[in-house]
């Protein structure tokens, strides 16, 4: 049994967190499509919560259960404690790896709430009543986040010590939103971080990975 990780119709949303982190590490894995939009009543027998990514580990076994873990930032934290053991996502220092979950946890409870609602309004809901205003509202909320992401960024390419971390594959994702609805364009050193982040070989894999049309949980 390989890694499987149950992912998104769409090749941007949280699961694209996990499959980057294991195309860094080098780590195989196989996917199944979630169609998300759709009935997901077959996927809620696999994953009671509906959620993606949702991650099964390869012939892992704790006290006797197979690994299976949901939410996209506890699932980095797995692949690291189990895969990368040189420290190359998730430093050995501990600072430098508390910085780490500052950010990780600053992303996925405060900043992807944010741009989930900008996105959605700007993408999903676009022209219906309301959208406007409610992107409106939470693009002046981010715009106070920023201003912390913009200052850590200050000199670095990266959040934390100036080495690529799972804090940077958390962001990234994030912003990768902001980008596809043109948010970044009135931050021009968010841009560049994202676009940074972007021209990595192995972003650049999963997001050009159009998940199949058909569900396959």
């Amino acid at each position: 049994m390989s890694i499987l990780v149950y992912r998104s119709q769409f090749p941007f949303t949280r699961d694209a967190r996990v499959r980057w982190m294991l195309e860094e590490l080098g780590v195989a894995y196989t996917t199944e499509t979630v169609m998300l939009l759709a009935d997901t009543a077959q996927y809620k027998k696999v994953n009671p919560r509906g959620k993606v990514p949702f991650f099964v580990g390869a012939n892992e076994r704790k006290n006797g259960e197979t690994v299976a873990i949901s939410e996209s930032g506890a699932i980095l934290l797995h692949l690291a404690e189990e895969y990368d053991e040189g420290g190359k996502l998730l430093p050995k220092a501990s600072l430098d790896r508390a910085r780490v979950y500052q950010w990780l946890f600053h992303t996925v409870s405060d900043l992807d709430p944010v741009m989930a609602s900008i996105f959605a309004n700007k993408y999903f809901r676009a022209g219906q009543d309301g959208a406007e205003a409610a992107a409106a509202a939470s693009e002046e909320t981010f715009a106070r986040l920023a201003i912390h992401i913009e200052s850590a960024l200050d000199g670095n390419d990266y959040l934390v010590g100036n080495a690529f971390s799972i804090a940077d594959i958390a962001l990234g994702v994030t912003l990768e939103w902001g980008a596809r609805v043109g948010v970044l364009a009135k931050y021009p050193r968010l841009a560049a971080y994202h676009g940074h982040l972007a021209a990595r070989p192995s972003l650049t894999k999963v997001l050009l990975d159009s998940a199949p049309a058909q569900s396959a949980a």
